[in-house]
C-alpha cells in the first residue's frame, strides 16, 4: 500500500513538474510570437506611407485625361447604384435591393478589372502568362459546358421546391 502511494505521489510530482516545462515552453513560444508580431508590425509600419495608397499605373490609368473621360462612368453609375441600393433598403420590394446588390459587385469588379488590366495577378503577371495550357483551358471548357447546366437546373428546382414556403409576417417564431 506504501509503494502504491509512493508511486502516486511521484507520478503526481512527474506530472507538476511535466506541467511546468509545458508553461514554460508556451511562455517562451508566446515571448517568441509576441517578438516577431511586433517586428513584422515595425516593419510594416516603416514600410508605409501616406501616399502608398495608389500604385502610380493604376493612377494613371484612371486620371489622365482621355482615360478619365472614358472612365468616369463607372464611378458615377456606382455612386448612383449605391445611392439607389441605400433608398430601396427601405422599400417593401425585395428585387429592388437584390438587383443593386448585384450592381454593385459588378461594379466593383469592372473596376478591379480596369485598374488591374491586363494583370491577373497585381503588378507581376499578365492575363497570358497566368493561363493555363490550351489542353487544360479545352478540359475545363467541355467540363463547364457539361455541368454548368446541370448546376443550373438543380438550383432552379431547388427554388422552384421551396418556393412560397416563408413569409414575411410569421418570423422567427
Amino acid at each position: 500500500m506504501v509503494v502504491v502511494l509512493v508511486v502516486d505521489q511521484v507520478v503526481q510530482v512527474g506530472a507538476v513538474l511535466h506541467l511546468a516545462e509545458l508553461g514554460c515552453e508556451m511562455t517562451l513560444v508566446d515571448q517568441r510570437i509576441q517578438r516577431t508580431a511586433r517586428r513584422t508590425h515595425r516593419d510594416a509600419k516603416e514600410r508605409h506611407r501616406p501616399d502608398d495608397h495608389v500604385h502610380p499605373d493604376i493612377a494613371q490609368r484612371w486620371f489622365s485625361w482621355p482615360n478619365l473621360l472614358f472612365l468616369s462612368p463607372v464611378p458615377i453609375v456606382t455612386a448612383l447604384v449605391a445611392w439607389a441600393e441605400w433608398r430601396s433598403l427601405n422599400n417593401d420590394s425585395e428585387l429592388s435591393p437584390f438587383a443593386g446588390a448585384i450592381g454593385l459587385f459588378v461594379l466593383a469588379y469592372l473596376g478591379i478589372a480596369i485598374s488591374l488590366w491586363p494583370n491577373i495577378v497585381p503588378h507581376r503577371f499578365s492575363l497570358w502568362e497566368a493561363a493555363s495550357s490550351e489542353s487544360t483551358q479545352a478540359f475545363l471548357l467541355i467540363g463547364t459546358l457539361f455541368l454548368l447546366p446541370i448546376i443550373l437546373m438543380y438550383t432552379g428546382w431547388s427554388y422552384w421546391v421551396f418556393r412560397g414556403k416563408v413569409r414575411s409576417d410569421i418570423g422567427y417564431h
